[in-house]
């Protein structure tokens, strides 16, 4: 069986949520964590040392220009994604986005099609699709145990914004 390359992989967005992020690329044999990039560089130069990347960029468009990276994980806020994904996957990169991926789904139709025109991968990254509560959730409504669901209140505890949570 053919060995598979390591595909080096930029983190865009050093906040809160990249902390979490890149313990995937780190347990992945495929996966290489070989940059970061934030415009806050003070921010970018503190995850490089922590997480071990060489590379660091103020700058997004120089992270795509870096021709070493393949993928971009876009880490940034929201209403940012749709232009950052498009930039990427037109620069060559293939690109992970956090939930929600968009703000609206002609977005989300747009980003599809460059992705499909440049022959690159998209991946939605969705943290909450198998957790427990939610899948036991999922079966009690599909076997009809507790009706047709009007709304959902849910409460979740992420740790303090002063020490933030434990890794």
């Amino acid at each position: 069986m053919p060995s598979i390359k390591k595909i080096n992989i930029g983190i865009a967005g050093c906040g809160r949520i990249a902390d979490l992020q890149c313990l995937g690329y780190y347990h992945n044999p495929n996966a290489n964590l070989a940059a970061v990039c934030d415009p806050d560089i003070a921010r970018a130069e503190h995850c490089a040392r922590k997480w071990g990347v060489k590379k660091l960029y103020k700058n997004y468009d120089d992270l795509l220009n870096d021709s070493s990276i393949k993928a971009v994980d876009v880490l940034s806020p929201h209403h940012l994604h749709t232009t950052m994904a498009i930039d990427a996957l037109n620069a060559g990169k293939h690109v992970s986005l956090q939930k929600p991926p968009t703000l609206t789904i002609k977005e989300l139709d747009d980003i599809t099609l460059v992705s499909k025109k440049r022959n690159k991968f998209i991946r939605v990254f969705e943290n909450f699709m198998y957790y427990p509560p939610h899948t036991k959730a999922l079966e009690l409504i599909r076997k009809g145990d507790i009706g047709k669901p009007v709304s959902i209140r849910m409460k979740t505890a992420v740790g303090s914004d002063k020490d933030g949570w434990t890794i």
